[in-house]
């Protein structure tokens, strides 16, 4: 995957995703799960976009993707619709 990719992949994640996975955390935490580890794992890829350290970005979200799917389980989310990318 060349460069120009993972940067257009990040952006459409960031701008277009991110925001919908924020919602869906905020419900997850009504819920009673601990979404501390996304909440952070969001902190970091908002700061690798800053840095334009696509590369990273790119690991974190797949780590976001991980770790939401795991809380929507454990909050007792069960869809299809999961936010693979």
């Amino acid at each position: 995957m060349n460069l120009d990719r993972l940067e257009r992949k990040t952006n459409i994640f960031y701008l277009e995703y991110l925001p919908e996975i924020k919602e869906l955390l905020n419900a997850i935490k009504e819920r009673g799960v601990d979404v501390s580890e996304a909440e952070r794992l969001i902190e970091n890829l908002e700061e690798a976009i800053k840095k334009k350290d696509y590369l990273l970005a790119d690991q974190l979200i797949v780590m976001l993707q991980e770790e939401v799917e795991r809380a929507k389980l454990e909050a007792g989310i069960f869809d299809n619709t999961g936010f693979f990318f």
